[in-house]
């Protein structure tokens, strides 16, 4: 049987994530995430074109109504669907191609489904512009008939395409269902299902369609787990506003995006894996109660633009989160995001989280919460560009290892209770970079004072409120960096390229502090009134005594 897709495997490039580490920080990481090239690959394998709509009016073809006698088709060809038909449409023609073109046709069964292929090689529902079409079977099935359970069901590969509207109304279990490959293209498809939408065992592709869900199960969902060549779910293009009682997009292996509009309100996963997920482009809204996006293997994130809103975490992945770019948003979340080694190369993000904003932690020891758990150096945040912004109840960045921070941008604002903006069992380094972490004093860390560029670590006996005005001056006057408190915080660390050892700085927070002082070493303690040595809270943590984590 010749096959619509075709795919390579998963494993075929993998390349470690990027973390640039001074020599003086210990990094034993060895996590790694696939590179760009390996989901290309996939990409290049998936054969949309043979899948485009044709005029079927060119072509030979056979009508089917509500006047014909036998809706069993046994030969290949074309068939027009039309006028309201009352039984099963099936197809049995062995490994030969069928197109079923649906041309305002009503398919309501009072049993077994709308369409149903036993044996075919490819089948194409074609749905032309213009028209309507409405598919709906009942409640109870046939016992024989019990595993062949969806409106549209087919053994064979299947291709839905079209500019036209069809509608399905799956009451028994399932929308659409095949045992193989599913592409859908261009068509308008409306969508009330009983339990999942639409799945498609060994691979689902989308390009062009608008598809509406309003399901008690899954949205769209791959389902064959048996290598990693099959069970791939790509959207390419389209738009997806999905409402469901599971998850939105669930790959059982990897799952791609590229464009598109998709929107997932759920109660379980937005999008998911077992595997891969890889995101590329489009625009992105979830709002669930589980994980928004969660991967049992690794998160790769090159652009997009992201809304999300969870009661569990905007992104989870087992093994790695890479962000390359991208606007994520998270509104509201228990942690921003959770992996065992998240790196962000660039983009723009805004965390909301009620626990931590970003957290490094093995899967094994992230619920534990005793001084030593989870300690590792695979346990790493490495940050090489973009601009961070974190509003968090618990640590801003917590790394039950360690955290590396060569450029981009980031504002962390913890709370202030027993958590702190710059969380760490092992250690800090800035490399470069800016970096704001404003929190409470009692858990505060500061960075090692071997990092490549210097930073200051002030603590102050009161706190500052939320809107208050941080700014450091050099010595002519000039401003070399600026903040305002987005929360409370009586602890402050600055680090930027322009603060140099040996030079002397102005320091204005609000209205109570105004002082002068020189940087001296790579670390710099300062307190109301001035320059001052490290606090005992800020003392860093070792292996043997570690910090005690809330």
């Amino acid at each position: 049987m010749k096959k619509i897709l075709t795919f390579v495997m998963l494993g075929l490039a993998f390349t470690l994530a990027s973390c640039t580490d001074d020599s003086s920080t210990t990094n034993n990481d060895t996590t790694s995430a696939p590179t760009d090239t390996a989901y290309e690959e996939i990409v290049d394998d998936i054969n949309l074109d043979k899948a485009t709509y044709e005029d079927y009016t060119t072509e030979d073809y056979t009508t089917l109504d509500g006047n014909s006698t036998s809706y069993t088709i046994t030969t290949e060809g074309t068939y027009v669907l039309t006028g309201t038909i009352t039984e099963t449409v099936i197809i049995d023609v062995g490994d030969a191609d069928v197109r079923l073109v649906l041309a305002n046709v009503t398919i309501q069964t009072s049993s077994n489904p709308a369409i149903m292929v036993l044996s075919a090689d490819d089948v194409i529902i074609s749905v032309p512009e213009d028209t309507t079409n409405t598919l709906s079977d009942s409640a109870n099935y046939a016992t024989e008939y019990a595993d062949y359970n969806a409106v549209i069901y087919s053994e064979a590969d299947l291709i839905i395409n079209g500019s036209g509207t069809i509608n399905i109304d799956a009451n028994y279990n399932n929308a659409i269902k095949t045992k193989d490959d599913l592409i859908i293209i261009d068509v308008l498809m409306n969508i009330v299902s009983v339990d999942d939408a639409i799945i498609g065992r060994d691979s689902i592709s989308i390009e062009n369609a608008v598809i509406t869900v309003d399901a008690n199960g899954d949205g769209l969902k791959t389902t064959n787990d048996t290598s990693t060549d099959k069970g791939v779910l790509y959207i390419k293009s389209g738009t997806l506003d999905l409402t469901v009682g599971d998850d939105g997009l669930d790959g059982v292996n990897t799952v791609i995006v590229e464009g598109g509009t998709i929107t997932v309100q759920g109660t379980s996963q937005g999008i998911r894996s077992d595997q891969d997920i890889y995101i590329s482009g489009g625009t992105i809204t979830l709002h669930t109660t589980d994980d928004c996006i969660n991967s049992n293997t690794t998160i790769l994130i090159d652009g997009g633009t992201f809304t999300l809103y969870t009661t569990g975490q905007g992104l989870k992945a087992d093994t790695s989160i890479t962000i390359n770019g991208g606007d994520i948003t998270i509104t509201n979340s228990y942690e921003g995001m959770e992996s065992q080694a998240i790196t962000i190369n660039g983009g723009l993000l805004d965390i909301t989280a009620s626990d931590d904003g970003i957290n490094a932690a093995s899967q094994t020891t992230t619920q534990s919460f005793l001084p030593s758990s989870g300690t590792s150096s695979s346990n790493i945040i490495t940050i090489n560009g973009g601009e961070i912004h974190i509003s968090s109840g618990g640590d801003g960045l917590d790394a039950n290892g360690v955290i590396v921070i060569n450029g981009g941008a980031l504002y962390s604002n913890g709370p202030m209770t027993d958590n702190s903006a710059l969380d760490f069992d092992t250690s800090l380094t800035i490399n470069g970079g800016i970096v704001v972490g404003l929190g409470s004093s009692q858990m505060a860390e500061s960075p090692l004072t071997s990092s490549a560029q210097a930073s200051i670590m002030m603590t102050l006996s009161t706190r500052i409120n939320a809107g208050i005005t941080i700014t450091i001056e050099d010595a002519s006057g000039n401003v070399v960096f600026e903040t305002t408190t987005l929360k409370a915080a009586n602890s402050i660390i600055i680090s930027t390229a322009d603060l140099e050892v040996g030079n002397t700085y102005q320091i204005t927070v609000g209205s109570t502090i105004n002082y002068s002082f020189t940087i001296s070493s790579q670390v710099t303690y300062l307190n109301e009134s001035g320059t001052t040595t490290a606090p005992s809270g800020g003392t860093m943590p070792s292996p043997t005594n570690p910090r005690p984590r809330p």
